[in-house]
């Protein structure tokens, strides 16, 4: 985390490692959750939201991104942003309808029929 850490403090400009830093702070909140340690892995979700919105905004038409901008959104509970990061990522070419489905990043929107139609727009339906 330290390295991914000093990169984005290096390459503040680069989505990609804005990118890798949010992801890594979302691992270890997952490594939390994982240990049982809940109340510890919530800051973890917040400080992972910021550098993936800077991320998205550096590169709004990279899908990958805005796709895992959609993840971090859901983590922290903003729905809303969370389904239109999705579908900016989808209207970016982001296709794998598989893989969101079964993400657990974007577990909170699986049951809004919103998230199913993005679904189905991804696997061309």
């Amino acid at each position: 985390m330290q390295c991914r850490r000093r990169l984005a403090e290096f390459e503040p400009e680069n989505p990609q490692a804005l990118s890798s830093l949010s992801v890594a702070y979302n691992k270890l909140s997952e490594w939390m959750i994982a240990q049982g340690r809940f109340d510890e892995a919530r800051p973890y979700e917040m400080q992972a939201l910021e550098p993936m919105v800077r991320a998205a905004a550096l590169a709004p038409d990279d899908a990958g991104i805005q796709y895992n901008l959609a993840c971090a959104y859901a983590r922290v509970g903003a729905t809303d942003e969370s389904l239109a990061a999705l579908s900016r990522a989808i209207d970016l070419g982001y296709g794998k309808a598989n893989w969101a489905a079964e993400d657990p990043d974007l577990r909170s929107l699986r049951g809004l029929p919103e998230f199913r139609a993005l679904l189905a727009r991804m696997s061309g339906g």
